[in-house]
């Protein structure tokens, strides 16, 4: 998880918009219950920078393959949450032993 935590952290809000973007044009809600494939996938990430990175994380949570697209942005705004949080406590524990006073404030 730590190599992707950087790259997805980074881009977890692009990630969450993709989803998003692709939800609200879909043009029925008969779309909205498509079982998500490596196909369907592919083809969300396809034009984003780093594809893999995408794919790697939303692979490594199980639900990812038995859901619909609904379901796979609650996967997606799940997995953007766990690295925030991840990412805020990285970032105090480093603030609390730091010794420069500047970042102590």
């Amino acid at each position: 998880m730590k190599e992707i935590v950087p790259s997805f952290c980074a881009s977890s809000s692009l990630l969450i918009s993709l989803l998003l973007a692709f939800l609200c044009i879909t043009p029925t809600q008969s779309r909205l219950v498509v079982k998500i494939t490596d196909n369907v996938l592919n083809d969300i990430f396809s034009k984003t920078e780093d594809p893999s990175s995408y794919l790697q994380a939303l692979k490594s949570d199980p639900r990812t393959t038995t859901t619909d697209l609904r379901g796979l942005a609650q996967v997606s705004i799940n997995l953007a949450y766990a690295t925030v949080s991840e990412t805020h406590t990285m970032i105090t524990s480093q603030l609390d032993q730091t010794t420069d006073p500047k970042l102590q404030d």
